[in-house]
C-alpha cells in the first residue's frame, strides 16, 4: 500500500525496504541482528545452513545422557524422515571458527551445556534447572520443556535452535515435538508443561514470536 517513487537502481542489485511508522521506506540494508529473509524465524528454521548438533557434558550423569540420547532421537529421524546426515558433537568440542556458518542445534540448558553463554548469553529466553524466563516473565517447575530459535551471534545467517527443559522432566516431554514432519510448524518459541502429554493444549505455557530485531520488543507470545 506504499507507493515509493525516484528509487535508482541499487548498486549491488538489492533494494533493501523496512517498514517505518507504518509505512514501506528505502534503507541502505538490512541491519545484521534483525530479522531478514535468510533468518527471519520459526523453529525449523535453524536446522538450515549445515546444522550441527551440539549434546552436553556440563549437566549431571541423568542429563548428559539424555542430550546424547535425544540428539541421537534427532539424527536417526533426520536421516530417516529427510535422508539427511548430521554431524553431531559434544559442547566441549564446539569451536565457533572451526564451524563458521553453520547453525547448531543444542540440547540442555544454561546449567548443562558448557557453550550456552557462546550462543545464548544476549538471547531474553533463558532456561536453567527449575526455570524458564522470557523476558520479564518466569515460569517455575522441573516440568518445563521448550523449544525456540536464536540468531547465531557470530554469524549473518546462521541460527540456534535449542531443545530444553528446566529439569529431566521437562527435557523428556520433548521428545513428543514433533518438527520433523512436513506441514508441522512451531514458532520462534514454544514452551509447555509436561502435562502436554495428556492434557493437550491445556499444558502449553507460552508460544508466539520475538521481535523484528530479536528482542521482547514488538514480541507476538501467547501466553496461558
Amino acid at each position: 500500500g506504499t507507493k515509493l517513487e525516484g528509487l535508482a537502481w541499487p548498486s549491488g542489485g538489492r533494494l533493501h525496504l523496512e517498514k517505518l511508522g507504518g509505512a514501506w521506506q528505502r534503507v541502505r540494508t538490512h541491519v545484521a541482528r534483525a530479522k531478514h529473509p535468510a533468518r527471519y524465524g520459526r523453529f525449523k528454521s535453524a536446522f538450515d545452513n549445515n546444522f550441527i548438533q551440539v549434546y552436553s557434558t556440563a549437566g549431571t550423569p541423568e542429563e548428559n545422557a539424555w542430550s546424547l540420547a535425544r540428539a541421537r532421537l534427532d539424527a536417526q529421524k533426520w536421516w530417516y524422515r529427510g535422508c539427511g546426515d548430521s554431524e553431531m558433537i559434544s559442547d566441549r568440542d564446539f569451536d565457533a571458527g572451526y564451524y563458521r556458518g553453520r547453525s547448531v542445534i543444542v540440547y540442555g540448558n544454561s546449567d548443562t551445556l558448557s557453550c550456552w553463554d557462546e550462543l545464548l548469553g544476549d538471547s531474553p529466553m533463558q532456561v536453567s534447572r527449575g526455570s524458564v524466563k522470557i523476558g520479564e516473565k518466569t515460569l517455575t517447575g522441573d516440568d518445563l520443556a521448550a523449544i525456540y530459535v536464536w540468531p547465531r551471534p557470530d554469524e549473518p545467517n546462521a541460527a540456534v535452535g535449542v531443545v530444553t527443559g528446566s529439569g529431566l522432566e521437562g527435557m523428556k516431554t520433548t521428545e513428543a515435538f514433533q518438527y520433523f514432519l512436513a506441514g508441522v510448524h512451531y514458532p520462534d518459541l514454544y514452551v509447555t508443561r509436561s502435562s502436554v502429554l495428556r492434557a493437550g493444549a491445556a499444558g502449553i505455557e507460552a508460544t508466539g514470536y520475538f521481535g523484528l530485531d530479536w528482542s521482547m520488543t514488538g514480541a507476538d507470545i501467547a501466553w496461558k
